[in-house]
């Protein structure tokens, strides 16, 4: 991935604002999703006699994953990224091109991050 945007901690500081409103858009769309699938799944035996609320639901779960991933992408223009595991938590490059804080959603505080290099 080729880092363009660069934060020095001032800045990054300065996204947590923008930062929470994704990660609650986020963490909204990926609730409305896992609500959807199971609402979706639950009628697919007998979408025939539920067609209109089987195709309501789908349509819904098509445009939240939709949602999710244009909330996604703009994490992606400001070159933050996402961890893989655990909490929502958010990358955030520094001004040496490399990862150099997190944030976790539901806190306040940006923390440093040990830089991850290959050996």
């Amino acid at each position: 991935m080729d880092i363009r945007n660069h934060y020095d901690r001032d800045q990054a500081i300065g996204l947590m604002p923008l930062l929470r409103s994704i990660a609650f858009e986020i963490e909204e769309r990926t609730g409305a999703i896992g609500h959807l699938q199971e609402r979706v799944e639950a009628l697919r035996p007998t979408r025939g006699k539920h067609l209109e609320e089987f195709a309501r639901n789908e349509a819904e779960l098509a445009e939240q994953r939709r949602e999710l991933r244009h909330a996604v992408e703009e994490l992606e223009r400001l070159d933050c990224q996402i961890e893989p595991n655990g909490p929502l938590t958010i990358r955030v490059p520094g001004t040496a091109g490399d990862y150099a804080y997190r944030w976790r959603a539901g806190t306040g505080t940006l923390q440093p991050l040990e830089t991850e290099r290959a050996a």
